[in-house]
Order: C-alpha cells, then sequence, then structure tokens
C-alpha cells in the first residue's frame, strides 16, 4: 500500500511508500495506467527516483516512508491493434467515456490465445485514436472476467483515464454485481471482510482461507464486499453484492468459500454435483448455463470531466434471465 498518487506539474507522479516491498511491485499497485513490466522498463530507463536517487533495479525494497517520484514524460508508440466493430452493447457514451454491456466470454484485452475479438477492439472500433496513446490496454480502467457479463466502463482520452483510474483507485465508484448461488444465507443483510491471496497450490484460484499466519506477506490483501440477498427458491439465492475493493474473482472466492459457490462457476465450486442436489424442475433451467451466473449491475460515479454524478444499469444477459425468473414474484 502506498499514500494516494500525486501528480506533479502533470509530468510525473510522486508516492510515499505505506508498505515495504519490492518497488516495482510499489509502483504497479499505485498506477494503473502502466502495466508492471511497463514500469520496469521505466526503471531500467532511469526514470524513477527514491528519495532523490535514481534507481535502476526492478526488484530494490523500499521502506516504508521513502519517496519515490516517476518521470510520466515519454514517447508514445502507436499500438498495434485493429479496431473491430463486434455489436457489443453500449449503456452510455459521449466524448470522453463509454460503458459497455459486456457478454459473457468476450475478453477485455489482447493476450495468448485471444489476439482480437476483444473489448479493447471494440473500443478502438469506437475511439481510432486511442491507438495512437501508445498504451498497452487503452481506454480500460478496470476489468470484468471473461465469463463475468456486464458493465464496464472506458475511457476514450489520456484525461478521463487518469481520472477514472484514481476514482476506482480511491474507491469513490459504487459496483453492483448481481450473484445466482447454490444455497440460502441465514441472513438478508451481511458484509464479507475476508484476506485474499493466490491459492498455495492450484494457480489459477484465489483463497480467503489459511491467510492469517501470512497477511504480512506480499500478496496478502484485504477484500470487502457487502450482500443483500434479494431473493430464495429451493435452494438457490439471488444476491446482491457491492464490492468495496476489487481483487481479482473477489466475489466468487468469498461467496464459495462462505458455502455459497456462483452457479456455472466450475473454478470456485458452482459444478454439476452441486446441481445434483435440485430438484429436476431446476435442473434444467441451471444446466444449460455454461458460465458463472455473476453480471456487473450498476456502477455510481463522477464524470471524469464534468464531475457529474452518474448512476449506469446494465440489464441481465439472456442466459441469466430464466433463472431470475425463479425470483420475481
Amino acid at each position: 500500500m502506498t499514500s494516494k498518487p500525486e501528480l506533479i506539474a502533470e509530468t510525473s507522479i510522486e508516492i510515499v511508500v505505506e508498505h515495504a516491498d519490492r518497488i516495482d511491485r510499489v509502483l504497479a499497485q499505485s498506477i494503473q495506467d502502466l502495466t508492471r513490466s511497463q514500469i520496469q522498463q521505466r526503471l531500467r530507463e532511469g526514470h524513477v527516483k527514491a528519495n532523490g536517487v535514481v534507481v535502476h533495479k526492478t526488484s530494490m525494497k523500499v521502506d516504508v516512508g521513502t519517496t519515490l517520484k516517476m518521470s510520466l514524460r515519454q514517447e508514445h508508440t502507436p499500438i498495434d491493434i485493429v479496431g473491430q466493430n463486434l455489436g457489443t452493447p453500449i449503456v452510455y457514451e459521449d466524448a470522453d467515456i463509454v460503458a459497455f454491456n459486456k457478454p459473457a466470454g468476450l475478453v477485455v484485452h489482447p493476450g495468448p490465445g485471444h489476439p482480437d475479438k476483444t473489448l479493447v477492439n471494440m473500443l478502438l472500433y469506437l475511439c481510432p485514436a486511442l491507438a495512437q496513446i501508445g498504451m498497452e490496454r487503452p481506454g480500460l480502467v478496470h476489468r470484468l472476467d471473461k465469463d463475468t457479463s456486464g458493465l464496464i466502463m472506458c475511457a476514450k482520452n489520456m484525461g478521463a483515464h487518469q481520472n477514472l483510474s484514481n476514482q476506482f483507485k480511491d474507491r469513490s465508484i459504487d459496483k453492483y454485481y448481481t450473484a445466482f448461488v447454490y444455497g440460502e444465507p441465514k441472513l438478508d443483510v451481511f458484509e464479507m471482510r475476508t484476506l485474499h491471496a493466490r491459492h498455495p497450490k492450484d494457480r489459477l484460484k484465489f483463497t480467503t482461507k489459511g491467510l492469517e499466519e501470512r497477511r504480512e506477506r506480499s500478496g496478502v490483501r484485504e477484500a470487502v464486499s457487502f450482500v443483500e440477498v434479494l431473493g430464495r427458491h429451493r435452494g438457490l439465492s439471488k444476491l446482491l453484492v457491492k464490492i468495496e475493493t476489487g481483487r481479482t474473482h473477489q466475489i466468487r472466492v468469498q461467496l464459495s468459500d462462505m458455502g455459497f459457490p456462483i452457479i456455472g462457476d466450475q473454478l470456485y465450486g458452482g459444478k454439476a454435483s452441486r446441481m445434483k442436489r435440485l430438484d429436476p424442475t431446476l435442473q434444467t433451467i441451471v444446466r444449460p448455463l455454461e458460465r458463472q451466473a455473476l453480471h456487473a449491475t450498476r456502477m455510481c460515479l463522477r464524470h471524469p470531466i464534468t464531475t457529474a454524478g452518474m448512476a449506469l444499469d446494465a440489464p441481465l444477459s439472456g442466459d441469466l434471465k430464466e433463472i431470475n425468473s425463479l425470483f420475481i414474484e
């Protein structure tokens, strides 16, 4: 953790370290506009100072209270990503931002196995100028898992990108998800406040368990979610989850470790073995779902340029509507 990044004369960013760690990791956790590999490159090129001294070593440990300053001035190389019209539903768009209702199965940005037909390709189709900025993931200020559907906000210029990144980092954006889970929580409203880290045996997963003795280590962080039960139906529940933190797989792992795995979540326990406990009628509804029943429903934020308050909603995708109908009175 570090203090809130401070932009210095629009050419550098200054951070005061609050927890000792590697310098590249500290910077990566504080500056969302750059990937860790880009930050390491900035270090190697001599663009980072610790207490006024230039640092080149990417693995150098920095202590609490250290002041880090990184130059942001650099030449931008246009990226080689082609804009593609994928027909992704748009919830809101203006000159500075665009919010999509991402369908399940759509990858957010290009990577191994997904060279194109991603949300970034759609964004560059709408705003080709983003390709000239030189960012590895142009326009992205947050992410959704491939098989999570719903609302995702993107920036169309650097000013909007910086402001939205700060809002996400300050936790001033309210983010709500609809989740359909196995089981019926006893409480109508409850909080999930857990530790969060990568699973020690399965590197594809995260966990909330067995982390107390590791809590001071790098990679163990707090995860906080607030849950309201919107409905219960014969061993299934519909939940509204507001997240305060944005850890990878946060809602999925927290609910699973509480004993309420999300329907269809093959990684965290929402498997066919749970479905077999349902009556045959419910099984016919649940069985066709081929992804986790999790949808980013609502986002409340300030417009990055006008500062006006905004509340955006993304309707449930079609594959969740039949399950949702179980909870409509």
